[in-house]
């Protein structure tokens, strides 16, 4: 049953997309609670994030398509089809999309807040020059 007076309900698909995933972003970024970034970082990590989870949710999605796949869609693409033909695409053709779907975000968030980030004193610091005798 859908809510009629949600007005994320009334949105086209590939907008509800990104509304999912910028909800995603914000709960990862919660989780990592760097409280250094002042709100013109956060917004601009938001934006770094959105467009890196995207990229590796497109490149993941057609790496598991055949090589025919591949060019079907391709050819999707150029008739530039609308959102809810491209998801009825993977979901057909990647009868696992939403266990596939999960591994990405998974992964992304994995990533996200256990690699570690080098601090700057690390990057601006060359390493000490070895003593010789």
């Amino acid at each position: 049953m859908t809510d009629q007076n949600n007005p994320i309900s009334k949105l086209p698909a590939g907008v509800k997309d990104q509304v999912a995933f910028m909800s995603f972003i914000d709960d990862v970024l919660k989780e990592k609670n760097d409280t250094s970034l002042t709100a013109d970082q956060l917004t601009q990590i938001k934006t770094l994030l959105l467009k890196e989870l995207n990229e590796k949710v497109n490149t993941h999605l057609v790496a598991l398509l055949s090589e025919k796949d591949q060019l079907e869609l391709d050819e999707l693409l150029n008739k530039n089809v609308n959102d809810e033909e491209l998801d009825k695409f993977f979901q057909t053709k990647i009868p696992n999309l939403v266990p596939e779907m999960t591994s990405v975000l998974l992964n992304f968030r994995m990533d996200y807040l256990y690699t570690p980030v080098a601090k700057s004193e690390e990057i601006l610091m060359p390493s000490p020059a070895p003593i010789s005798h």
